[in-house]
């Protein structure tokens, strides 16, 4: 990391969304709206959510929910996953899946327990596992 270009990202940071792979435009509000909704669902509602899933008939305050949501709460309640809360701060999957400042790649790194290695420790450490 130390001897990389001085460029922080090599991607765009809160990058939008735009097209599909096929070049169909991607509607953000639906993509947002399910994340959301599984998110309110899973932590504060959640009451509310077993008993639509236990109760499968279309209701009219579930138009909104779609039915991935109601998979995952129905594999929740069957005990194969579980979800936790955890902060955006702590999200370790994002040094592998966005475009993160130098800073963040490098809070992430340490809570990784990841180590940056120049190349002169890696040749100490080559030159040590010879012995």
């Amino acid at each position: 990391m130390e001897s990389c270009d001085p460029v922080d990202t090599s991607m765009v940071e809160k990058f939008k969304l735009d097209e599909d792979t096929q070049g169909k435009a991607v509607d953000p509000t639906h993509y947002h709206g399910m994340v959301g909704t599984l998110m309110y669902l899973t932590s504060s509602r959640q009451t509310c959510a077993i008993a639509l899933c236990c109760n499968n008939v279309q209701h009219s305050r579930s138009k909104h929910i779609d039915i991935r949501c109601h998979f995952i709460i129905e594999q929740v309640e069957n005990g194969v996953m579980e979800l936790y809360f955890f902060s955006t701060k702590y999200q370790l999957a994002d040094i592998f899946t966005k475009a993160l400042c130098q800073e963040r790649i490098e809070f992430l790194i340490d809570k990784l327990g990841m180590r940056i290695f120049t190349p002169e420790t890696l040749k100490e450490l080559a030159d040590e596992a010879k012995e």
